[in-house]
């Protein structure tokens, strides 16, 4: 599992860009400021631009990252950050097995 995941996210990060880093940074903000479930985004930008699975995996990634840092920001005790941490890696083995991501 951890080397498939690994392995998912050294080519998602190859393919890194500006479009996608966007795509990142408002899927959080939807998220966060609107409750737009990530799933309803990723459904609605792979509506628009047909995405690849690399091209999720980053998004998602990046997405995690940015709630993760958020919780960090915002106090949560360590233990808690673990179960985020373990959280945040069931779902992207979900993302790059093509499922939908659970968060609606």
């Amino acid at each position: 599992m951890d080397e498939e995941l690994a392995g998912r996210l050294l080519v998602a990060y190859s393919k890194r860009s500006p479009q996608l880093d966007i795509l990142a940074e408002q899927m959080f903000i939807f998220s966060t400021q609107h409750g737009l479930p990530p799933d309803m985004f990723l459904s609605k930008i792979d509506g628009q631009q047909l995405l690849d699975l690399d091209e999720k995996t980053y998004i998602v990634s990046e997405y995690l990252s940015k709630v993760l840092e958020h919780k960090r920001l915002s106090g949560i005790e360590e233990k808690n950050l673990n179960k985020v941490r373990r959280n945040n890696k069931n779902i992207m083995m979900k993302v790059i097995q093509g499922k939908e991501i659970g968060l609606f």
